[in-house]
C-alpha cells in the first residue's frame, strides 16, 4: 500500500538513496482540509514528533519540518521494505545525542535504530532527503536557491583559490558558481558531521567539466580534512530550477590484502 498516496501520484521523487518532495504540494494537502491532514499526521509521525511539531511556532519552519521528514521517511520506508498502512509513523527521525556526529539526523524503525546514515535538507519551496547505499557509507545532502551573495559571505564561505576563480564572473553566472561551491561544501559537512562547525574558507571546491550522465565531476581539495577523513570522498551536484542540490558520500577504503 502507498502510505503517500494522500500526497498525490509521485509526490516523493527519486532514486532509492535521494529524494525530494515539494513543501507547496504537501503544506496544500494539509491546510486544506484539517480533517485529512489529522488522519496524515497520525499516519506518518511517531508521538514523539507529533510532540516537536506541535512546538514550532511559525507554519514556514513547521512545513519545511515535516516535508524533510516525509521525504526521509519514505527513503527508509523503501529500503526497509516497510509496507503497513502505518510504515511511516514506525519510522521516527531522531537526532544523534552524542558523539562526533551529535546532531546528525538518524532513524528508528518500531524503537530499533537504523543501519544507514541518513542526511535532510530544505530550501525554499523543496525538501530533500538521502540515505546511504551501504551501511559503512556516510552521506550528506544539501540544497540552496541560486542568488548574488554579498562580499562578506565569500570570505566565510570561499577559500582564496576560490575567491580568485570567481573574480573574473558576475551576474549570474557568478551566483550559480557560488551557490554550487556552497552547497558541496554544506553537504560535505553533513557527511563529516561536522556541521557548521566546518571552516568552509579552508576547503576548495573544483567543479570540472560534464562527466558521465550529464553531471559535472568534483574533487576536493581540504589538507586538513586529509586525518580526518578515512574513506573515498565522492560528489553528485544537480541543478533543478533555479537551486542547485549536492549530495557528498563517503565511502571507507578497504584495507590491501
Amino acid at each position: 500500500m502507498d502510505v503517500l498516496r494522500h500526497v498525490g501520484e509521485h509526490a516523493v521523487r527519486g532514486s532509492a538513496s535521494r529524494a525530494w518532495l515539494s513543501i507547496p504540494e504537501l503544506a496544500a494537502l494539509l491546510e486544506s482540509d484539517p480533517a485529512r491532514a489529522r488522519r496524515c499526521l497520525d499516519l506518518w509521525l511517531a508521538p514523539g514528533e507529533r510532540d516537536t511539531l506541535a512546538r514550532l511556532a511559525v507554519p514556514k519552519r513547521r512545513r519545511e519540518w515535516l516535508a524533510g521528514r516525509v521525504a526521509a521517511k519514505e527513503l527508509v520506508r523503501q529500503r526497509h521494505r516497510v509496507a503497513a498502512e502505518d510504515a511511516l509513523r514506525r519510522i521516527e527521525i531522531v537526532a544523534l545525542r552524542e558523539g562526533p556526529r551529535k546532531g546528525k539526523p538518524s532513524y528508528r524503525i518500531d524503537g530499533t535504530p537504523g543501519c544507514f546514515d541518513l542526511s535532510i535538507s530544505h530550501s525554499r519551496d523543496r525538501a530533500v532527503a538521502a540515505l546511504a547505499a551501504t551501511p559503512q557509507e556516510h552521506i550528506g545532502i544539501d540544497i540552496e536557491q541560486i542568488e548574488a551573495r554579498a562580499e562578506s559571505f565569500d570570505a566565510l564561505a570561499l577559500s582564496d583559490p576560490e575567491r580568485a576563480l570567481l573574480a573574473g564572473l558576475d551576474g549570474a553566472a557568478r551566483a550559480i558558481a557560488t551557490t554550487e561551491r556552497w552547497v558541496l561544501k554544506e553537504a560535505l559537512s553533513k557527511a563529516l558531521g561536522a556541521g557548521l562547525r566546518l571552516r568552509f574558507e579552508q576547503i576548495t571546491v573544483h567543479v570540472g567539466g560534464r562527466g558521465q550522465g550529464g553531471a559535472p565531476s568534483v574533487r576536493f581539495d581540504a589538507p586538513l580534512l586529509r586525518s580526518p577523513v578515512t574513506g573515498e570522498i565522492s560528489a553528485r551536484l544537480a541543478r533543478v530550477g533555479d537551486m542547485c542540490v549536492a549530495s557528498v558520500a563517503i565511502r571507507p577504503v578497504e584495507a590491501s590484502p
